[in-house]
């Protein structure tokens, strides 16, 4: 009796090392499946931060050209600059409010002119084509979190008459 004893320790002994390996695999695993979400999560709360801040770069910026406030002149002159530059040359303004020291945030201004007479109508010799036009612009928004590598592009379109 005593040699199926002696015999039953070492299967024991094996036993609960498979099980042992088999319980450390599962922790293991169950541990990467966590770092793997933390950083999902952490990525996608930095393209939140960067989405927000491009957001409220567009927002600020299209407030100050429909009041044409003078407390802020950078961007009417940007506009203004794109006007008279070659066609598909952005003019941006970096937005100092928002930009940190990892997070660069800009406003970029491109035109396309666009004659608004409509067909039919011309104009006397007194008359200068420059007051019919409108002009189309293409706002582009960009936050740029240097640390994390998110980057957010927001694009707006609008007729400055």
């Amino acid at each position: 009796m005593s040699s199926i004893l002696t015999n039953q320790r070492g299967a024991i002994l094996v036993l609960s090392l498979i099980v042992l390996t088999v319980i450390t695999l599962i922790s293991v695993t169950e541990l990467s499946k966590a770092g793997e979400q933390s950083r999902i999560t952490s990525n996608f709360q930095q393209q939140n931060i960067t989405f927000n801040a491009a957001e409220s770069a567009m927002a600020y910026s299209m407030k100050m050209i429909s009041e044409q406030s003078s407390s802020n002149e950078a961007n009417m002159t940007a506009m203004a600059n794109s006007m008279s530059a070659e066609d598909g040359v952005e003019m941006e303004v970096a937005n100092t409010q928002l930009s940190t020291d990892k997070m660069k945030v800009a406003v970029s201004f491109r035109s396309n002119t666009v004659n608004s007479l409509r067909a039919g109508i011309s104009l006397d010799s007194s008359q200068n084509d420059f007051m019919i036009r409108n002009v189309n612009f293409t706002a582009t928004s960009t936050a740029n979190n240097d640390s994390s590598g998110a980057r957010t592009t927001i694009v707006q379109g609008f007729t400055y008459e």
